[in-house]
């Protein structure tokens, strides 16, 4: 059975077995083919199990990193005080933090709704709304992370919510989600379609894991992936040199 420890595994060089220690990991290397689209970077920190798993192309800066949080607790690094240690050292280093973010995985299989308005979108119709301008989030259009399945809520012909899975990692495929007509908005229906694709996708793929992403600020976001059966799988802090302009 396929885990996200399989798919950290492959990110970081390690077994799978290290993401179920108890020690903060780090070490020097460029990210590894199969990488999740956001594990892609020079510096990657995932807070896994109440540790941190660091990777960083920079070996004096990964250095600095172990010394700095080898004992720190997984479960408190978003700690202001930490943060700021955290932004401090990379900025002597000349990086900065680019993103860090939430992930959410399934607790489970999920039931599909059964609801007359959810339709597929299959793989080879997706190209068809490259042009509708409302949609930023749920397709990538990107050959590199290819959209593979969609789910809409139509009301007639006409698109009112849409979820998408693009795979994004060797394991992983991820979910975007977008509300297109605010009428259809707070009434439940974003998280069907959530469910309905995260469902279909599992039935699918079964060795492949349904990743839900989004931003700690985001609450709506976060509770609808609480509500349709998921819960907080990891968290993920990223990093890169700074660019000079």
């Amino acid at each position: 059975m396929t885990t996200i420890t399989n798919q950290f595994a492959l990110e970081f060089g390690l077994a799978p077995a290290t993401f179920q220690g108890d020690a903060n990991v780090f070490i020097t290397g460029q990210a590894n083919a199969g990488a999740r689209y956001w594990a892609r970077g020079a510096g990657d920190m995932v807070i896994y199990q109440d540790h941190l798993f660091v990777r960083c192309t920079n070996a004096q800066l990964t250095a600095r990193l172990q010394q700095a949080f080898a004992q720190t607790p997984g479960q408190w690094f978003f700690e202001w005080s930490t943060l700021r240690q955290l932004d401090q050292l990379l900025h002597s280093f000349g990086w900065q933090i680019t993103n860090h973010a939430p992930f959410f995985l399934p607790k489970g299989p999920l039931a599909k709704p059964t609801e007359p308005h959810l339709r597929l979108i299959e793989r080879d119709e997706i190209a068809a709304f490259r042009t509708d301008a409302r949609i930023h989030e749920a397709f990538a259009f990107d050959d590199d992370d290819p959209d593979l399945l969609g789910m809409g809520y139509f009301e007639g012909n006409q698109l009112k919510i849409v979820a998408g899975a693009n795979q994004n990692g060797r394991y992983t495929w991820e979910i975007g989600i977008e509300v297109l007509d605010p009428a259809f908005a707070r009434r439940g229906l974003a998280g069907m379609v959530v469910r309905g694709l995260a469902a279909e996708m599992q039935q699918r793929r079964p060795d492949w894991l349904v990743v839900y992403g989004t931003q700690f600020s985001h609450m709506r976001s976060m509770n609808l992936a609480i509500d349709q059966g998921f819960r907080v799988g990891w968290t993920e802090p990223m990093f890169s040199p700074i660019r000079r302009h």
